[in-house]
C-alpha cells in the first residue's frame, strides 16, 4: 500500500509537468510549428527523470507520454481547427477526428499503460461546446465522449467555476521550473487556483467516473491577435460505477478552445457558447480487482472483453437434470424452457439481453417446493429465431401462447428487467390466473422522459437509439453483452460464465433482439404501442389487489430505494426485501436469497386465501 500511495502522488506530480510541458509548447508555438527539436523531444528529460525519481513500475506510463509527446501539438492544433503548418481558421472537417494517422500507433500503446500494480491509465477525449452562466463564473459542458480511434463512447458532463476576479489575471504566464528537480527543494512557488471544476465521464456500457478538482486556466495570446483559452484540471476521483466501481485515483484533462481576435470571451457581450475540447487522462485503481490479461498485454478496456472466447461452450447448465431442457411449439416455431421441481408453477421470466441461464442459481433454492419454468424468450436463449420486428407487443404474443401451450391455469410470475415488463402486462391481461407477483429491478411506469431515466444508463441508452450507433455498438461489436451486462453486476463472472451468456448471441444477426429490446423501451412516450401498455400496467399495478413480493439491492441499477419507497405508498397486498449491496443483475449476487424469499413468500400466498381460478380469463 505504501508503494502504491507513493505511485500516486508521484503521476499526479509527474502528469502536472507533463501538462505544463504541453502548455509550455503552445506557449511558442511558432517555435513549434517550425519544427524545432524541442517539439519532438522535450518530454525526453522530464520522463527520464520521473522514472530515475520514482521507480519502474510507472515507465510504461511515461513510455506513453513520451509517444504522445511527439504528436500532442498537432492534435490540439487539430482540435481547434488549425494544423501545423497551416494557416489560422483552416478546419480538419465537420466530423472528421483530429487524431489522423496517429491514432492506429497511439492506441495500443495507451490502453496498455499500466503499472504492475493493477492500476490502469485510460485516455479519451471530447468534442462539442461550452455554455456560460449569464455571469460569465460558469461554464457548462455536456459533450460526447471520444475513444482515440475517434469512435463516439458516451457523454461528459461538467462545470467549471471562475475563482479570478478579472480574466486578465488569465494572461499571467507560470514561472519555468527551476533547476533540475532531481532533489527536493523549495520553497515551490505557488500558482493560483483560477477555477473550481466538477465532471462526470459516462461511457456507453454505462460505466462512469465522476471527479472534483482545481483548475488552472489561461489565455495565450497569438501572433494574429487570437487567443488559446487553456484549462488544465487536476483532479480526484470520487465515484466509480459499472466497471470502474470502487475506482480510485486521479484525472487530469487538457482543455483548449480558440478565440478569435477581437473577440472578448468573458465579457456580458462575449459569445455564449464557444467550442471546447478536453484531452483526459485517468489514472486509478481497482479495489481487489487483479488483471490476469496483464501477462498478454491485452486491456480490459479494448472492445473485446478481457477473458473473451468466441468457442461455444461445451454446456451452459441451467438446471443438473438435463431432462428440464425441453421445448415447445408456440406460434409455428420452438420455445425453449427449463422445468424442474414439483407443485404449482412459478414462471420466472429474464429480461435484456439474458436467457434461462440467468436463473441457474435461484432455481435450486425454489423447486423443492415449486414447479419452476424458466422460458427463453423468443428471439433469445434457445428458443427459434423466427424472421419477425421483435417487438413489444409480438414478445407478449410470444409469452402468451407459450402460457397456453403449457396449459398453466394458475401460475406465479417472478419477473426481472424485460421480464417484469413484459410479465407486468401479460398478468394484467390473465389477472384471476396469476397467485402472485416477484419482481426486481423493474420498470414500475413508463419513462416520462429522459430524465425521468435511470440516470446511470442514459447516456448509452441514447447511443443506442441513435441510428446507426446502435447497431454498430450492440449488433456488430456485441456490446450489450460482452460489456454491459457484467458491468452490471457486483459479481465476477468468470469466463464460462460470460461464454454461457454470450451462446445464444454469437453471431451478428442474433443480436437484433437485443437491439430492438433497447430501442422499444419508452421514454417520452415513444414508442407509441409500448408507452400505452406501460401505462395501462402502471395504472393496474396501483389497483390490483394480487400479492407482490418487491425484491431490491442498493443501489441498484434500474429501481433505487426512492422507487421501493414509492412502491410501499402506492402498491397493495406489497412485500419488500432488501438483498444486499447490488446492481441490475441480482440473481448473480444473491442467488440464495432470492431463491429463498420467493420460496417463503410462494408458500405465503399459497396459504392464504384465493379467489376460484377460471379456465378462460
Amino acid at each position: 500500500m505504501r508503494d502504491f500511495t507513493k505511485n500516486l502522488f508521484s503521476f499526479s506530480w509527474a502528469m502536472s509537468l507533463f501538462g505544463l510541458k504541453q502548455l509550455g509548447n503552445v506557449i511558442n508555438p511558432q517555435e513549434t510549428l517550425r519544427g524545432a527539436p524541442g517539439a519532438a523531444k522535450s518530454f525526453d528529460s522530464v520522463t527520464d527523470a520521473v522514472v530515475d525519481q520514482f521507480g519502474r513500475n510507472l515507465r510504461q506510463t511515461f513510455e506513453v507520454g513520451d509517444k504522445i509527446q511527439g504528436q500532442i501539438v498537432d492534435l490540439m492544433f487539430g482540435f481547434l481547427g488549425l494544423a501545423p503548418g497551416a494557416a489560422a481558421g483552416t478546419g480538419t472537417g465537420a466530423g472528421s477526428s483530429p487524431w489522423g494517422g496517429v491514432q492506429t500507433a497511439l492506441q495500443p500503446a495507451i490502453f496498455n499503460a499500466r503499472s504492475t500494480a493493477g492500476e490502469e491509465v485510460l485516455i479519451t477525449y471530447t468534442r462539442g461546446r461550452g455554455q456560460f452562466s449569464d455571469d460569465k463564473r460558469f461554464i457548462a459542458l455536456t459533450n460526447p465522449i471520444y475513444n482515440l480511434d475517434g469512435t463516439e463512447n458516451g457523454l461528459h458532463e461538467g462545470v467549471w467555476q471562475a475563482m479570478f476576479k478579472s480574466p486578465g489575471e488569465l494572461l499571467a504566464r507560470p514561472a519555468p521550473p527551476p533547476g533540475t528537480m532531481f532533489e527536493p527543494v523549495g520553497p515551490v512557488p505557488a500558482w493560483p487556483i483560477s477555477a473550481n471544476t466538477i465532471a462526470k465521464w459516462t461511457h456507453a456500457d454505462g460505466s462512469a467516473i465522476s471527479s472534483v478538482g482545481p483548475a488552472a486556466s489561461h489565455l495565450i495570446p497569438l501572433a494574429d491577435g487570437s487567443f488559446l483559452f487553456l484549462v488544465i484540471t487536476g483532479q480526484i476521483i470520487t465515484e466509480g460505477t459499472g466497471r470502474f466501481a470502487g475506482a480510485r485515483g486521479l484525472t487530469q484533462s487538457l482543455g483548449a478552445t480558440h478565440v478569435a481576435a477581437n473577440t472578448n470571451l468573458f465579457s456580458p457581450q462575449g459569445p455564449t457558447t464557444f467550442a471546447a475540447t478536453t484531452f483526459d487522462t485517468f489514472k486509478f485503481v481497482l479495489p481487489g480487482r487483479a488483471y490476469s490479461s496483464r501477462a498478454t498485454g491485452s486491456s480490459p478496456f479494448e472492445t473485446k472483453a478481457a477473458g473473451r472466447s468466441e468457442s461455444e461452450p461445451a454446456a451452459c447448465a441451467v438446471t443438473a437434470d438435463p431432462g428440464a431442457s425441453r421445448f415447445v411449439e408456440v406460434l409455428g416455431s420452438r420455445m425453449h424452457y427449463v422445468d424442474t421441481g414439483s407443485g404449482e408453477p412459478i414462471l420466472f421470466l429474464h429480461g435484456n439481453p439474458t436467457w434461462s441461464y440467468l436463473w441457474r442459481k435461484v432455481l435450486p433454492h425454489v423447486a423443492p417446493t415449486a414447479r419452476c419454468i424458466a422460458p427463453d424468450l423468443i428471439g433469445m436463449g434457445l428458443s427459434d429465431k423466427p424472421p419477425i420486428r421483435y417487438t413489444y407487443l409480438e414478445h407478449v404474443k410470444y409469452l402468451e401462447g407459450f402460457i397456453a401451450a403449457l396449459g398453466l391455469e394458475r401460475y406465479t410470475l417472478v419477473l426481472h428487467d424485460w421480464g417484469c415488463i413484459l410479465g407486468f402486462y401479460v398478468a394484467m391481461r390473465q389477472e384471476k390466473r396469476v397467485r402472485g407477483l416477484a419482481f426486481m429491478e423493474a420498470m414500475l411506469a413508463p419513462y416520462a422522459g429522459w430524465s425521468a431515466f435511470p440516470r446511470d444508463i442514459a447516456a448509452q441508452f441514447k447511443l443506442f437509439r441513435t441510428p446507426g450507433v446502435g447497431e454498430r455498438l450492440i449488433v456488430e461489436e456485441n456490446l450489450f453483452v460482452d460489456r454491459l451486462l457484467p458491468a452490471s453486476t457486483l459479481a465476477k463472472l468468470g469466463d464460462e460464465e460470460m461464454a454461457c451468456y454470450r451462446r445464444p448471441f454469437l453471431a451478428p444477426e442474433s443480436r437484433r433482439v437485443i437491439l430492438t429490446f433497447a430501442n422499444q423501451l419508452p421514454v417520452g412516450g415513444k414508442p407509441a404501442e409500448v408507452a400505452k401498455a406501460t401505462g395501462e400496467y402502471a395504472a393496474w399495478l396501483k389497483r390490483t389487489q394480487v400479492p407482490k413480493l418487491f425484491l431490491w439491492s442498493d443501489p441498484g441499477l434500474i429501481t433505487r430505494e426512492k422507487d421501493v419507497d414509492w412502491a410501499r405508498r402506492n402498491f397493495k397486498n406489497l412485500k419488500t426485501s432488501f438483498l444486499g449491496p447490488g446492481l441490475h443483475f441480482s440473481q448473480e449476487e444473491h442467488p440464495v436469497e432470492i431463491g429463498q424469499e420467493v420460496a417463503r413468500w410462494h408458500e405465503e400466498i399459497l396459504r392464504a386465501p384465493q379467489p376460484a381460478a377460471c379456465a378462460r380469463c
